[in-house]
């Protein structure tokens, strides 16, 4: 596996954009597809400790289950590699789209991967809201 900060950077980057879209798993509502994503990490969302496949399903389920269609956008992403480890932390604002644009919260990610057999996992992420309409 390659540490170089490029291909890092890269590989952390698309791990955060696939929970963005949750990643392609928040924004289609695939409360499964985020247990998936995050099957070695412990998830801190909103002061709720989330450790297990069925736990991360059931609350993201329950939050989908209530929330508009949105989108979620990152910016200011910040990557630091450290041997087979790395920390990102960024900021996101998430947007219902139906039946208009409207801003619905602000905050930040905050997460932990490990490099291992060849491919970057999350092993912890934390998700704080600075605001919430």
């Amino acid at each position: 596996m390659s540490h170089s900060p490029a291909e890092v950077r890269h590989a952390v980057e698309n791990l955060l954009g696939r929970y963005a879209e949750y990643a392609e798993y928040a924004d289609e509502r695939d409360a499964a597809g985020v247990a998936e994503l995050f099957s070695d990490a412990v998830v801190s969302f909103a002061g709720t400790t989330l450790g297990t496949a069925d736990e991360i399903s059931g609350h993201y389920g329950r939050i989908f289950a209530a929330a508009p269609p949105s989108r979620h956008v990152l910016t200011n992403i910040i990557v630091d590699r450290a041997g087979s480890t790395a920390t990102a932390r960024c900021r996101y604002s998430r947007w219902a789209i139906e039946p208009d644009a409207k801003l619905l919260a602000l905050g930040d990610y905050r997460a932990t991967f490990a490099g291992a057999e060849g491919a970057w996992k999350f092993i912890s992420f934390e998700v704080s809201r600075a605001w919430q309409a």
